[in-house]
């Protein structure tokens, strides 16, 4: 009678370590998760981060390009009334 019940107590002392090891297992599983989210999160924000600063780098390329357009038709028109002025004088 005594050998079964220590027997029963070391199946019940293997049933909770197994169950302690699922749930450590399980914790570690969750811990994984997480971490891989926040790498891919952050992986994103720099991809987010990447296209607006090429956004802005293009705007500013446009922009300056832009003012360089109105300067050159700026300096036409001066050119065409300097060269109207002296063609009346």
């Amino acid at each position: 009678m005594e050998i079964e019940r220590l027997k029963a107590l070391k199946e019940e002392e293997a049933r909770e370590v197994r169950k302690h090891d699922a749930r450590k297992k399980g914790a570690q599983v969750i811990v994984d998760q997480i971490q891989e989210r926040t790498i891919q999160r952050m992986k994103e924000q720099e991809i987010r981060d990447k296209e607006r600063l090429e956004l802005l780098s293009n705007i500013e390329k446009a922009r300056y390009a832009e003012q360089a357009a109105l300067r050159t038709k700026q300096e036409r028109v001066n050119e065409l009334m300097r060269q109207a002025a002296e063609a009346n004088a």
